[in-house]
């Protein structure tokens, strides 16, 4: 069940496909690089309410397994 101190303490995170290139994982830190390999930004899965991607994206099943085990929802749709 949800408490509200889930709310106030974990990450929605919006990624869309146009301003990031690769997504990795570092002891359950998920990282956000862009063209060039530069870390854009980077989030603990623990404080992973949600990520919605936006756009076209590849998830590898180490990520996928990795956001599962914290009970993280991930919601894709595609861009117009």
């Amino acid at each position: 069940m949800l408490s509200p101190t889930d709310f106030a303490y974990k990450h929605i995170i919006v990624i869309t496909a146009d301003e990031y290139k690769h997504l990795s994982l570092r002891n359950s830190i998920l990282i956000i690089k862009d063209d060039e390999d530069k870390v854009i930004n980077q989030f603990s899965c623990a404080k992973i309410f949600c990520i919605f991607i936006v756009g076209d994206c590849t998830l590898t099943t180490k990520i996928i397994d990795q956001l599962l085990r914290f009970k993280v929802a991930i919601c894709s749709t595609i861009s117009l």
